[in-house]
């Protein structure tokens, strides 16, 4: 058994307490984004004309045409964005890369499945030429993609996608590297995004309405998005620290690997109201010995089975998760945990735990740290909605689909 340090679980969560919830990134990292909030618009005109003249600070981004220089030329581009009638566009992606995206548009290649679905929420796809197997082999949730080209999985098919000769690329900062290299250096743009973790989503929603000339759609979808996670956020911001559950989170796959600070788990469980008892690992995924999880004594586990629920599933057939839930209670090394000992033991797929759907989980999540706090919130409602109105999916969610166990309402 490997040497393990403990730390106090107090001093834990004093580590975890920087803020009361998820800072959120609402800055909009489009060149023309000259006085740095979340649009473009007049204010940036004025903005920069401020800075010709001498009485604003000169901003990166309001180097709209990127050329060096805050001059008229600058205005010409901010007033072309605001009208939609900007030749190219010039941005920042979540790699922190500069990237220059020109007009137009015809055909996307997208290597991840987490785009794909905010593009979906966008009414946006119909220009993708190619997808990864994940989202290809997923008929469940995107059917009317079969027959899309395969450009690959984790490591995509680089020739594959020049034969599609595609105008723009989206691919994850994780794994997208040989991607941006070989097309960066044949002029076709490659934007790396996330489209999973909470505390950006909103921002990369903006900019790809901004990028695919759909700012209406991804407005009316954020509009949707935000009156739900902001309800959260100011219940979760009146919480003490001391009242936040200490959580862990497990996998049924590597029930002894969690998600570190790094990790888009972490800042689920501190966005639903709760403390991430390892959240004071730097490594994403750090391995976890048993006896540190019993040290520091969670009040709540949070258990994601692996390749179970669904959308197909009626909403009764829970037997696996039950299964698998009263393992996690009856495994020796638990035993005295405080949440175990008050079957604070919850499942929740990664159907809505992941990717761009874990803003649903993290409904779930805050009905299960602060039920009190919480009645009003209907994350299935929401899930629903979703599903409907802005992913165009035929799921009755009353009488489908199996995510979390026990359900909300047992």
């Amino acid at each position: 058994m490997r040497l393990v340090v403990f730390i106090p679980l107090m001093a834990i969560i004093g580590l975890l307490s920087v803020s009361p919830a998820i800072a959120y990134d609402y800055s909009l990292g489009i060149f023309g984004n000259a006085n740095l909030d979340d649009t473009i618009n007049e204010d940036d005109l004025s903005y920069v004309v401020g800075i010709i003249d001498g009485t604003n600070e000169r901003t990166e981004l309001a180097d709209a045409n990127y050329d060096g220089e805050i001059d008229e030329e600058d205005l010409v581009q901010i007033e072309a964005i605001i009208d939609g009638q900007e030749i190219e566009l010039i941005l920042f992606d979540s790699a922190g890369r500069t990237v220059v995206v020109k007009r137009p548009i015809e055909k996307i290649v997208c290597c991840h499945s987490n785009v794909v679905e905010t593009l979906r929420s966008l009414d946006a796809t119909d220009k993708i030429v190619g997808l990864d197997d994940k989202t290809l082999s997923n008929e469940e949730f995107f059917p009317e993609f079969v027959g899309i080209s395969s450009v690959g999985g984790w490591e995509p098919d680089l020739e594959k996608i020049f034969e599609l000769q595609p105008d723009l690329i989206f691919v994850y900062p994780v794994s997208g590297e040989p991607v941006v290299e070989k097309f960066g250096q044949i002029g076709i743009p490659v934007i790396c995004v996330d489209c999973y973790k909470p505390q950006t989503y909103v921002k990369e929603v903006q900019k790809l309405g901004y990028v695919l000339g759909k700012r209406d759609e991804a407005q009316e979808f954020l509009d949707f998005y935000l009156s739900y996670m902001d309800h959260i956020e100011e219940v979760v911001q009146a919480i003490p620290d001391s009242d936040k559950p200490p959580v862990y989170l497990g996998w049924k796959f590597d029930p002894y690997k969690t998600g570190g600070q790094q990790s888009g788990y972490h800042w689920k469980i501190i966005a639903a109201g709760g403390q991430n008892i390892f959240g004071d690992l730097e490594p994403m995924y750090p391995a976890i010995d048993p006896e540190e999880i019993m040290e520091r004594d969670p009040q709540i586990i949070i258990w994601t089975p692996s390749k179970m629920g669904g959308y197909s599933l009626n909403v009764n057939e829970t037997s696996d998760l039950q299964t698998i839930r009263q393992q996690v209670l009856n495994r020796p090394e638990l035993q005295g945990l405080a949440a175990v000992k008050n079957d604070k033991v919850y499942l929740i797929t990664d159907h809505i735990l992941g990717g761009a759907r874990n803003f649903v989980s993290i409904g779930y999540l805050a009905k299960w740290f602060h039920p009190e706090l919480f009645q009003d919130l209907d994350p299935k409602a929401v899930h629903q909605e979703y599903l409907t109105r802005f992913q165009g999916l035929d799921y009755d969610l009353d009488g489908q689909g199996v995510f979390a166990y026990p359900s909300l309402d047992e």
